[in-house]
């Protein structure tokens, strides 16, 4: 199968021209909730006619902005039958939880269950799948796929080792350095307070190396557990 995705979330160009709070523009562009569909739409369409239709596409989008003068599950709900139109197969679903909001499924309702019931677009859930019970909770809400991405890159063989159920052999996450500019990340003694496994040991040597710390793209990233987040970087990502 081959397959793109066009990432419309977390704070990246798209979400921007969707956002009321980034999208200032007072042309065809911005201001109304139309207005501010038009360019991910346009993207949409775009990469489905460039792609061809034996492509499977997914578009990435946040269910919803958590701040003030963000936008709604509504918008989101009236975006999704667009996408839908503009010939996207899947819709993968961001959060967009502040940063330091613990990840858990019902972050996603009653947004995500709304969203399956507007559209046909199979839906994409992700989130913190460091272990397969989370994967199937976000399947009980109703997720047609979940994507697991740091989970792997610890384990490669995560996914054969939670369908044999050998849950208990995978090499855990344990949401080190690369990520502390989250609040609710943990370090790993913290992690593994009897000492870390002989197998990470080269996975934490080259993130004591890293001069920035996550994977958001932000101009500066908080590499301490001290450092403040209450104030959010120039140019970052928001997720």
């Amino acid at each position: 199968m081959r397959m793109l995705e066009i990432h419309g979330a977390t704070w990246y160009l798209l979400q921007q021209f969707f956002s009321p709070v980034s999208n200032q523009r007072t042309d065809e562009y911005g201001g109304s909730l139309e207005k501010r569909m038009r360019f991910p739409l346009e993207v949409a369409r775009a990469v489905r006619e460039g792609a061809g239709e034996d492509m499977v596409i997914s578009y990435r989008a946040c269910l919803l902005e958590p701040w003030e003068g963000g936008f709604t599950i509504e918008d989101t709900l009236a975006l999704a039958p667009g996408l839908e139109e503009a010939g996207m197969d899947i819709m993968h679903c961001s959060r967009n939880a502040r940063n330091g909001v613990p990840v858990v499924p019902d972050l996603y309702n009653p947004a995500f269950e709304r969203l399956g019931k507007t559209v046909g677009l199979s839906l994409i859930a992700n989130g913190a799948s460091f272990e397969p019970a989370r994967v199937e909770a976000y399947m009980d809400l109703g997720a047609d796929f979940v994507a697991v991405g740091r989970a792997m890159l610890a384990d490669p063989d995560y996914a054969s080792k939670a369908l044999s159920g050998r849950g208990g052999e995978i090499v855990r996450c344990i949401e080190c350095r690369p990520c502390t500019y989250m609040t609710d990340s943990r370090c790993p003694d913290d992690a593994y307070p009897d000492g870390v496994p002989e197998s990470l040991s080269e996975i934490l040597e080259v993130a004591s190396r890293m001069k920035t710390g996550g994977y958001a793209p932000t101009q500066k990233k908080r590499v301490n557990l001290d450092d403040p987040v209450d104030e959010e970087p120039e140019g970052s990502a928001v997720s």
